[in-house]
């Protein structure tokens, strides 16, 4: 199976996983401290499955992109690694403060 299979299989568990604990979470017969065991089990579960559809939903967007920069029909991106965007951020910030403190 391929990567796009096993991230879909892990989808279709999470979300059958979601509605079992909703059910259960929600089932008034139960003690309280059952249900909030599942309420804890359902809000991990809607994590993970939120990072998997933006993890899905990124590679999807990189496909596309790719494939119309393969076209011509947008310019190839300049690739800056997060690292070096979050110094920019640091310095911009240092100076901004040491303008604001010595103004």
């Amino acid at each position: 199976m391929d990567e796009d299979g096993l991230r879909d299989e892990a989808i279709r568990q999470l979300l059958e996983n979601l509605r079992m604990c909703h059910r259960v979470m929600t089932d008034s017969k139960l003690d309280l401290k059952t249900r909030e065991r599942w309420a804890q089990k359902h809000a991990y579960a809607a994590h993970t499955l939120g990072e998997l559809l933006r993890d899905r939903q990124y590679r999807e967007w990189e496909k596309r992109l790719k494939e119309l920069e393969d076209s011509g029909r947008v310019l190839r991106r300049t690739w800056i690694p997060l690292e070096v965007l979050r110094d920019q951020e640091r310095t911009t910030r240092t100076r901004l403060r040491d303008e604001v403190g010595s103004g």
